[in-house]
């Protein structure tokens, strides 16, 4: 009996062919992960239950600091543009989220081979065309374009509390005031949940909580808008 492929020789062999399209790799438990392939490299990873945020990293590496990494985080939550590109109108070089994104996708690919050699996963692969946006990678070329096209749009502007909003952890006299957001993240999102949980994790909603509960629902922050951007 042959011994079974690890995720890399899977990977050598789809690189050889120049495969483009999805790589699905269904582990034991059932479920199910995806690396995406174009011309043959690896652009993206999606692993199940793996929770890794670009802007962390980026605050990690000194590219944000964490005043900019909360505005970032609600960035993302108000605009549903992507990580690098709020990473980028926030003063990160190009240079530093390519090499955040590099290192984030190679850490991806890492944790998924650890979990499925030697296991009996099995794989499968999806050919199909897959466009630029789905790369996860920051080219100077991509800086260039999208500091001259949105270099108007793109500007952050801090957003204000609208206490009409539902969902707000102010405190109302003639209330209870309501509990605090729970910080897990559903499994199925869609549009409405994100923007319903986006608004009530924003920091601009954090008035009256301690920096703990603070730190609690920027981390759920990042883990949603992660998740809806297919990061997570």
């Amino acid at each position: 009996m042959s011994k079974p492929l690890t995720l890399f020789e899977v990977l050598r062999a789809l690189h050889d062919e120049r495969a483009e399209g999805d790589l699905v790799v269904r582990d034991r438990s059932g479920a199910v992960h995806r690396v995406v392939l174009r011309a043959g490299r690896p652009v993206a990873a999606k692993v199940r239950g793996r929770f890794d945020p670009l802007l962390a990293r980026l605050r990690d590496l000194g590219a944000l600091d964490e005043r900019a990494h909360r505005h970032a985080l609600g960035q993302l939550a108000q605009t549903e543009r992507r990580a690098g590109e709020v990473a980028r109108s926030l003063g990160a070089a190009p240079q530093q989220i390519e090499r955040a994104l590099s290192a984030q996708l190679r850490a991806a690919l890492d944790a998924l081979a650890r979990r499925v050699d030697g296991t009996g996963a099995t794989y499968a692969f999806e050919a199909r065309r897959v466009a630029a946006a789905e790369i996860a990678s920051w080219t100077a070329e991509s800086a260039r374009a999208s500091t001259s096209s949105s270099s108007s749009s793109a500007r952050p502007s801090p957003s204000r509390p609208n206490p009409s909003r539902p969902n707000s952890s102010r405190p109302s006299p003639s209330r209870p005031s309501p509990s605090r957001p729970s910080s897990r993240v559903p499994d199925r999102l869609d549009r409405e949940t994100f923007r319903r949980l986006a608004r009530a994790l924003h920091p601009d909603r954090a008035h009256g909580l301690s920096e703990r509960e603070r730190a609690e629902n920027a981390r759920a922050l990042a883990e949603l808008t992660a998740r809806w951007h297919g990061l997570g």
